[in-house]
């Protein structure tokens, strides 16, 4: 009889996760697109982001089955376009006004104007281009998307940045829960409405200890150093070198925490990765920008030692602007370089370390989920997910 009781009782089923891309393949995809996003000079970003996507979202199984990405790069093209014919006419005011006068001193206030004009519409980007990429997700044929209002979401979050600095970062746990819970009740799998039920005070315990390692050392250095000068050079120090070692541990721990406090109608996620993962990853990819600038300072010697003494002075019209176009080359390649060491180090191996230790319990509840009629993923947020902000 016991054991006919207990065979009755229903259990959630669950499901696991599990990455099926190769490095090499990765690297080869971005080797493919670095060339012709430096030839447009960044113009192509958007089939890179678009490329990245496909492959690490095709490459994503959880519970047997794949992810979709449906993203289009051509959509994002036309939404940066709109978004140059709106912000074009604003700084070229603002630059002729500054002209106009002549005046340090309206220089000055135009610049700080357009950085509070830019915090708003940074805000809203974050949002929008969440907005873009859920809706062109799928899985099991249905489709993610992201409801809920752009500024009421930059509000709060410009409202809990202003909180953060006057309490030097110790309310960022509920300010991250406050968003996070924001972001889920308004997010959905078909019509499966999703949650957040993550505890500020678990995220406040392992993120303390990160927090006293960083500025408590900073704290002490200024105290105790009577010039002025001297101890701001060595806080700042400090917290740069600290916070670089620590970044990564509370990169990891706030991940896992956003992850285990998600939820989609019964469906409980929880992905228990590995940290020391995660500093390898960020290891090799400050090992690869030493080589990088071990190569520039060579080339840079080299230009200066040989190249430049036997250059004419001055330069003729046509050597100059190949010059100058060298050096914008230079510059484009130097940072496709960065961005893709970083892509194929820290985020493929965050990607790959998130689901292979990715579970998810009560996975019955999507079999209900449904398509919402009345909605279509058409132009949603793609004018913000061309600024493919906010990372994937």
């Amino acid at each position: 009889m016991g054991a006919q009781a207990f065979a009755s009782v229903p259990t959630a089923s669950s499901g696991h996760g599990r990455f099926l891309g190769e490095s090499h393949d990765y690297w080869r995809l971005l080797s493919r697109d670095a060339v012709p996003l430096i030839a447009t000079l960044g113009l192509y970003r958007f089939w890179v982001a678009n490329d990245i996507r496909r492959f690490l979202w095709s490459n994503t199984e959880i519970a047997g089955d794949e992810l979709e990405y449906t993203g289009d790069p051509l959509e994002l093209l036309v939404g940066f376009l709109v978004l140059v014919v709106i912000l074009c006419p604003l700084f070229a005011a603002a630059s002729l006004a500054i002209l106009a006068s002549g005046q340090v001193l309206v220089a000055t206030v135009f610049n700080y104007a357009a950085v509070v004009c830019l915090a708003p519409l940074a805000l809203l980007a974050l949002y929008q281009a969440r907005r873009y990429r859920l809706s062109h997700t799928l899985f099991r044929g249905l489709r993610f998307r992201q409801t809920g209002s752009a500024w009421l979401y930059a509000l709060k979050t410009a409202g809990w940045f202003i909180i953060n600095v006057l309490t030097l970062g110790l309310t960022y746990p509920l300010a991250r829960k406050s968003l996070e819970r924001y972001k889920m009740r308004h997010a959905f799998y078909g019509d499966l409405q999703g949650d957040f039920r993550g505890a500020a005070g678990r995220l406040f315990k392992t993120g303390f200890l990160l927090w006293l390692v960083v500025l408590g050392p900073a704290v002490a250095i200024i105290a105790d150093e009577s010039e002025a000068a001297r101890a701001l050079r060595g806080a700042t120090a400090w917290l740069v070198a600290a916070a670089v070692v620590v970044y990564p541990c509370f990169h990891a721990n706030a991940l896992r925490w956003r992850i285990s406090g998600m939820r989609f109608g019964p469906v409980t996620l929880d992905a228990p990765f590995s940290t020391w993962g995660l500093y390898k990853a960020y290891l090799r990819f400050f090992g690869l920008m030493l080589v990088l600038a071990i190569a520039a300072g060579v080339i840079a010697a080299f230009w200066q030692s040989k190249v430049l003494p036997n250059l004419p002075t001055p330069p003729p019209v046509l050597l100059a602007l190949v010059g100058v176009i060298a050096l914008a080359l230079a510059y484009f390649v130097i940072a496709t370089v960065i961005a893709f060491a970083y892509q194929a180090t820290v985020r493929l191996t965050l990607w790959r370390l998130v689901v292979n230790a990715l579970t998810l319990t009560g996975l019955d509840a999507l079999e209900d989920a449904k398509a919402t009629a009345e909605w279509t993923p058409h132009h949603e947020g793609r004018i913000a997910g061309a600024l493919n902000i906010g990372g994937f």
